[in-house]
């Protein structure tokens, strides 16, 4: 019978209680039976004063002891230890009510009843537990776990404690484990995972495999990848040790497991010495590389640590994580939060001063490809101009070390963002180029990596989103392929740059082969426990369909301009050669830049950065939009001809 919901906690308890103190006499008087081996025993007086006793002498401790606390549906094997407890006391605590109350009473009778009450009170109740498992079994989801170890139990009791989900089978490579059987679920060989999660109808396969390098996560991936189920992952060691996470706290595949290689190794020595007891200003912080290079800041005790941020909400976001993670830091680290935009120098260096910088991660930027196609005055003043500002001020105001985050669409750009992005690069150079005919001993530094997996930009969240929303996921081009790299290693590799850097280096990472995109929208698709929809395959769930390029996409990036780059401190990354411009050359630019942007002028602008930046060739969206603004041009100075009066 199913009690009410809104019955009390020991109002559903009662009823097993009440069955208990009922019951227990019963076992006593069979008790009796088996001693004697007559049906019905013979109840004497004493006898009679022991089943009354019996049921005080059992009830008692099992209160005591939580037995009617623990709720029996969910209860667990540590209850075991818990009833032979309890009833050890019951029959010990009889024994003795016997000898003090001087009761005729068979020594033997206590061994049989405690043998008898041990297999009453542990049957029933793994009996009841057995009956709600076996309906909750009927209605919630079948899954899997792909790892048997302490991790993969402790998972299995979460999951099976709730209603959601139930736990059909373990898999595991260890081949002594294969037959076994935990907790009442089978275990089998990862050999024959197809066939279990067909026959045992699983949806979802959880991996709990928290201490599992990178490379064995790709190879269990990969062997999973094509199952029709989905493939979500406890968290990671590192973060159960230091309890940023527990068990049960299930999450979809690592986006870093969807690279086809092995993260790149930071260098200690490189990281200590690039913030280390500096005061450090991050620009852009609140964005997905400044805020982990915050992070990363944090953690190499750095003075102080401006975070300068244009966006309220992103920069309350990131100070309030670094406020939090300083309250358990050894020494503690100075954090301003400031309210600013790159484009107004004079606060930049107000801040600066004020601060004493001694090291810029100039992060800000304005990064997708298609809105700054359609807003190419604000990338320009964002992203050119902006850097300028921060550069000049990290020069004025002495600091030792300015790094600009750049981009591999920098290399021979075909749209805004990556030529507005060289042409940073370029005035980067230059200033430093002009710097070294004078005193100033700041070294400013380029620092250019390709796609960060998870960003605001990047495809990852976005075919995700599109994953769940059930398709299609858009890809633009079959053949579109690109460098992806985690946002950890972008922001160490920033970072060790930083303590590499000499004036004027550009430095680029070794990143591997890169991915197709098309590649990686499939394995996305199956992971997350569904099929692709084709032409045969139409009972498909999710479609994948070609956009086209879009306006200033390109079907691969590289890393270079030019085709010298040599190696480092580090063994990944490397130091590019590459020709760069004057600062009286590139100084006039930048003024008639800056007056055009401001002004709207986009025909002039995009003259100006072929001009800086030959390799640009801007696509028919920039281009159709000069046509826009030379139409909307004639439209006002007719409109203002006719308002003057003018004919």
């Amino acid at each position: 019978m199913k009690l009410p919901q809104t019955l009390s906690r020991s109002a559903k308890r009662a009823p097993l209680l009440i069955v208990d103190m009922w019951l227990i006499p019963v076992l006593l008087w069979g008790t009796f039976a088996l001693r004697s081996g007559t049906v019905p025993p013979d109840l004497t007086a004493d006898r009679k004063w022991l089943l009354v006793l019996s049921v005080v002498a059992s009830v008692i401790p099992f209160i005591r002891l939580g037995l009617y606390r623990a709720v029996t549906r969910y209860i667990g094997q540590q209850a075991a230890f818990v009833i032979i407890q309890g009833v050890t006391a019951s029959a010990l605590l009889l024994f003795g009510l016997a000898w003090l109350l001087q009761l005729e009473a068979d020594p033997a009778i206590f061994i049989i009843f405690w043998a008898v009450a041990l297999i009453y009170v542990g049957g029933s109740r793994f009996a009841i537990r057995a009956y709600y498992r076996q309906r909750k079994a009927r209605k919630a989801k079948a899954v899997g776990i792909y790892g048997a170890g302490d991790a993969g139990r402790q998972l299995a009791a979460a999951i099976n404690s709730g209603s959601q989900c139930h736990v059909k089978a373990f898999f595991d490579d260890e081949p002594s484990l294969d037959g076994v059987v935990i907790d009442g679920t089978p275990v089998f060989s990862t050999h024959h995972i197809q066939t279990v999660v067909q026959q045992r109808g699983l949806h979802e396969i959880f991996l709990a495999l928290p201490s599992a390098s990178r490379q064995q996560r790709q190879q269990i991936l990969r062997r999973l990848e094509f199952l029709p189920v989905r493939i979500r992952t406890v968290p990671h060691l590192g973060e159960l040790v230091v309890g940023l996470a527990r068990v049960d706290e299930l999450r979809d595949i690592d986006l870093e497991d969807l690279l086809e290689r092995e993260p790149v190794e930071a260098k200690t020595a490189l990281l200590n010495s690039s913030a280390n007891r500096r005061n450090v200003m991050v620009t852009g912080a609140g964005g997905t590389i400044g805020s982990e290079l915050c992070r990363k800041i944090m953690e190499l005790n750095p003075v102080r640590i401006v975070l300068y941020e244009m966006s309220e909400y992103a920069l309350y976001t990131i100070e309030k994580e670094l406020r939090e993670a300083n309250k358990s830091a050894v020494e503690k680290v100075a954090i301003h939060a400031v309210l600013g935009s790159v484009r107004d120098s004079q606060r930049l260096a107000v801040v600066m001063f004020d601060y004493g910088i001694d090291l810029v991660f100039h992060a800000a930027a304005y990064k997708h490809v298609p809105m700054l196609e359609e807003n190419i005055s604000e990338g320009v003043l964002n992203n050119v101009i902006g850097t300028w500002n921060v550069a000049e001020a990290a020069v004025a105001a002495q600091a030792a070390t300015f790094v600009l985050v750049s981009t591999d669409k920098a290399v021979r750009p075909t749209n805004l963002m990556g030529a507005t992005k060289r042409m940073s690069e370029l005035v980067v150079q230059a200033i430093q180029e002009r710097e070294r005919q004078g005193e100033n001993k700041t070294a400013l530094c380029i620092v250019r990596f390709g796609n960060v997996l998870g960003s605001s930009g990047s495809v990852v969240p976005h075919f995700k989103e599109q994953i769940r929303r059930g398709g299609p996921v858009t890809v633009t081009h079959p053949e579109v392929i690109r460098y992806f790299m985690t946002v950890p290693e972008a922001a160490q590799l920033v970072l060790q740059a930083s303590a590499m850097s000499h004036g004027g280096d550009v430095f680029l990472l070794d990143m591997g082969e890169p991915v197709k995109i098309l590649d990686l929208a499939k394995k996305m698709i199956h992971l997350m426990g569904f099929t692709e929809k084709t032409d045969n395959n139409q009972n498909g769930d999710i479609a994948i369909a070609f956009t086209g390029l879009r306006p200033g996409e390109k079907l691969y990036e590289e890393l270079l301009v030019g085709s010298d780059a040599y190696v480092t401190e580090h063994p990944k990354i490397m130091r590019a050669h590459e020709e760069c411009i004057s600062w009286n050359e590139i100084g006039e630019y930048l003024h008639q830049l800056w007056r055009a942007a401001d002004e709207n002028r986009i025909e002039e602008v995009i003259d100006i950065l072929k001009a800086c930046v030959p390799d640009y060739t801007p696509g028919e969206g920039v281009c159709s939009q000069c046509r826009v603004e030379q139409e909307y041009a004639s439209d006002r100075d007719r409109s203002l001809a006719a308002g003057n009066g003018i004919d």
